[in-house]
């Protein structure tokens, strides 16, 4: 299965270059187990990641699996055991051995002896923190010259954003499917509903839009209030395109990493406030962009060693500790918030600079393709 982030670097490819693909037994059985109930999900995901390491099992297995005839194999988030050249992009370390934090370090050496392999061309990550990750927790000295941090690109949107002078609506947009109500936590959704809150008895012309499930306790906290729309149902990409090109600020003080709608809201010339987790402070430019709020000391972000919130997911205390409301970050976004609600022309400054980072910065495609030609190029020799 192709991950939604990977769409933008099939469509858009370096110059020379293209994507095939095709669908491996694997990928239709796992198509078959996410058309069942999210329960069945869950329940095979805990059983198999219990006793194996899934993206592990995967590898052995595409190992003996027929591929398309292509120069140079592109895997995202498992290793290659083909004898062909490969360039992996990696997320987080953790993800190369599945849920499973144990089989992290009791499959150390089959991921370092697949990265120093000869056919192992590249080891790329989308931000400096994962690159850290893998080498404080990997013996890196035969295969650090082959790490690089790409960052991920978006494509320009072609609009001219229209400012509504009478009202500042914020948006905030958690995972899509019913059943991702834990989405509107782990990205922060309790803190804004109580900083809204606040802002409410301050301003009158605030909107806020919360593309997200969330809990029924927080429905009925926010049901008296008729300028907080709620979306919980998956929409049309066309529908959450006109949300994003109506808002004025995206809001989202996530405690998870990666969360590429940052970088759709900045395509659409949005200011951004979010929190300094992990690779945030690299995706936002405080003050330039939008803001950086700092994360909650109440929480367990890191498991150990810059492994990230990916495998805390699973742990009791994180999602125990995300479902209180920690005060000192809703008065943070008050903070922020009202800075940007006051100041139009600030808004305006860094929408368009967020925009400038996706269309000619290090999140446009031409920044994005440059580096991979060059790793790309240096691979198929």
């Amino acid at each position: 299965m192709i991950h939604p982030s990977q769409w933008e670097l099939i469509r858009y490819p370096p110059e020379g270059y293209e994507f095939v693909f095709s669908k491996t037994m694997w990928d239709k059985g796992i198509e078959k187990i996410m058309e069942r109930p999210p329960v069945i999900h869950a329940l095979y995901n805990c059983f198999l990641s219990k006793f194996i390491p899934v993206p592990i099992a995967k590898a052995y297995l595409q190992k003996y699996t027929k591929i398309p005839e292509a120069d140079l194999i592109f895997s995202y988030n498992h290793l290659v055991f083909k004898k062909k050249p490969w360039i992996v992009n990696i997320e987080w370390l953790h993800m190369l051995t599945g849920a499973n934090i144990k089989h992290l370090f009791q499959y150390r050496k089959v991921v370092e002896k697949a990265f120093s392999s000869n056919y192992c061309k590249g080891i790329l990550t989308w931000n400096e923190v994962a690159k850290r990750s893998i080498l404080m927790n990997l013996n890196c000295g035969r295969f650090q010259d082959k790490l690089e941090v790409v960052y991920p690109a978006v494509s320009k949107k072609g609009f001219v954003k229209k400012y509504n002078k009478e009202k500042v609506k914020l948006l905030f947009v958690g995972a899509g499917g019913p059943s991702d109500h834990m989405s509107f936590l782990h990205k922060g959704g309790l803190e804004l509903i109580e900083a809204f809150i606040l802002l409410d008895e301050i301003y009158n012309n605030l909107e806020l839009v919360i593309r997200s499930p969330i809990f029924e306790h927080t429905k009925r906290r926010i049901r008296h209030y008729s300028n907080i729309r709620l979306i919980e149902q998956k929409i049309p990409w066309s529908m959450l395109e006109q949300e994003f090109k109506s808002a004025d600020i995206f809001v989202h003080p996530t405690h998870y990493a990666n969360s590429f709608s940052i970088l759709d809201a900045m395509s659409y010339e949005l200011p951004i406030i979010t929190s300094d987790v992990y690779n945030n402070p690299e995706w936002v430019e405080d003050g330039v962009t939008g803001f950086i709020i700092k994360t909650s000391d109440k929480i367990p972000y890191y498991w150990k060693n810059l492994i990230p919130s990916g495998p805390t997911l699973m742990l009791r205390q994180f999602n125990d500790a995300i479902r209180k409301v920690d005060r000192r970050i809703v008065q943070e976004l008050v903070k922020k918030i009202s800075i940007l609600v006051e100041d139009g022309g600030l808004r305006r400054r860094m929408g368009r600079a967020a925009k400038q980072e996706i269309e000619e910065g290090k999140f446009s495609i031409k920044q994005r393709n440059k580096k991979l030609k060059e790793i790309f190029d240096q691979a198929v020799i």
